[in-house]
């Protein structure tokens, strides 16, 4: 059964080049993390390839619970203008201590951190559950894995044995500037080696969110701008989502998610997120996103994995109740 994704090369786990007049804000992104849902926790290893300009932004940040700052996580360390590193990804150090390894591409990797001063480390090993899924326009990919290894959290040690989902891009431009739509969710879970979803879009405007008939985008029926069901050893393309975030009293913060997925199978999938810790985080200046990990409820399934909604300033200035 054909399905609309584009194919992806154990090359495209590898950095690739800038061609000639490459824009400044031309991005690779490489992304993973872990989940503890028994302590609350989760965390998350984001690294930002900037190729045009040879810098990158990276980092490791883990929580537990509600933060009101990112500053106020168990452990944050995320630095915006490091070197470009002399190696590829499939042993790369950056400036900052963290260290990214793809044991076999699209299939194996391993991220390990240091940070002695504060009695923290990571070793993260990932592998995964399905092949890749990536959008028609391809230079995006999205991989369910399953993820072991050990935190030491301030002296803490956590074993790491869960599922997660990790997400890398390339070639395409990142502009900061300041967007005016209504907040863009990514949403992922993990329910065990046979069972897993991502969606990223907008909530639907016919279910009534605060700002639904104030933005040009999206219009009824164009909340999607991705997403899989991978079920039955397969990988099935959404092919339509409705989704509201239910929002703290500030009226941004999300709490929970109601969810429903068409799947290229013929199947409707009806899911809900509840928002068990939340960070919210400066990606860049003029973008606001709450990583959050949630309980997801799929049928009699219970998984867990992340809703990251990103906000722009004019939203919150508009929709928040918190700055009246």
């Amino acid at each position: 059964m054909s399905t609309p994704f584009a194919i992806v090369r154990p090359e495209d786990d590898r950095l690739h080049p800038a061609p000639d007049g490459a824009p400044a804000s031309l991005t690779e992104t490489s992304y993973f993390g872990f989940s503890v849902p028994e302590r609350n926790l989760n965390g998350e290893v984001y690294a930002w390839f900037h190729p045009a300009l040879r810098v990158v932004s990276a980092g490791v940040f883990v929580w537990r619970g509600f933060k009101r700052t990112s500053l106020a996580a168990e452990y944050f360390d995320f630095r915006t203008y490091l070197p470009w590193p002399d190696g590829d990804l499939d042993d790369c150090t950056l400036a900052n201590g963290l260290r990214l390894r793809i044991e076999k591409p699209l299939e194996r990797w391993t991220c390990e951190y240091r940070d002695a001063a504060r009695d923290t480390s990571l070793t993260l090993h990932s592998s995964a559950l399905m092949p890749p899924a990536a959008p028609p326009r391809g230079g995006h990919l999205v991989q369910a894995v399953r993820t072991g290894g050990e935190l030491v959290l301030r002296g803490e040690k956590i074993p790491i044995d869960g599922f997660f989902t990790r997400d890398r891009s390339w070639g395409a431009p990142r502009p900061e500037d300041p967007f005016p739509i209504p907040p863009l969710g990514w949403m992922a879970g993990v329910f065990g080696p046979d069972l897993a979803f991502h969606a990223v879009g907008f909530d639907d405007p016919a279910l009534g969110p605060a700002w639904a008939g104030k933005y040009a985008i999206p219009r009824p029926g164009e909340s999607l701008r991705f997403g899989y069901v991978f079920r039955d050893g397969q990988t099935f393309a959404v092919t339509r989502m409705s989704r509201l975030t239910e929002r703290a009293d500030d009226g941004i913060e999300p709490r929970a998610v109601r969810l429903e997925l068409d799947d290229s199978g013929g199947r409707t999938h009806t899911l809900r997120g509840e928002i068990t810790s939340c960070l919210p985080w400066y990606t860049w200046p003029n973008a606001l996103n709450y990583f959050c990990q949630t309980r997801w409820t799929w049928a009699n399934r219970v998984g867990y994995g992340d809703l990251q909604d990103m906000n722009f300033g004019d939203h919150i200035l508009r929709f928040s109740t918190a700055e009246r």
